[in-house]
């Protein structure tokens, strides 16, 4: 099992303690639209093109508090940065 990080190590990219969640999901045929992260005026966004495959994500990886996996809006939020993975369906609701 591993473990993310609870913040990032690199200031410059806040995004950085959740970057082995995106390599492990397009490890698993996902794909990262607009190429990984991007900032939005919201936080930093890092959309995929498929569905998060949660199940996979909770069998490999231990969480921080700070970051919340939510099935129900396909998203990955790190409410200490405000970076998020998103899923189609994140926009749906």
């Amino acid at each position: 099992m591993r473990s993310i990080d609870r913040i990032s190590a690199d200031p410059s990219r806040p995004y950085a303690n959740l970057l082995p969640l995106v390599d492990f999901l397009t490890g698993l045929g996902n794909f990262a639209l607009d190429g990984g992260f991007i900032l939005n005026p919201d936080g930093w966004r890092c959309r995929l093109r498929d569905r998060i495959d949660f199940e996979a994500v909770r069998s490999e990886f231990n969480f921080p508090a700070n970051v919340t996996l939510s099935e129900e809006h396909d998203t990955i939020l790190d409410s200490l940065s405000w970076c998020s993975i998103e899923g189609p369906a994140a926009n749906a609701i």
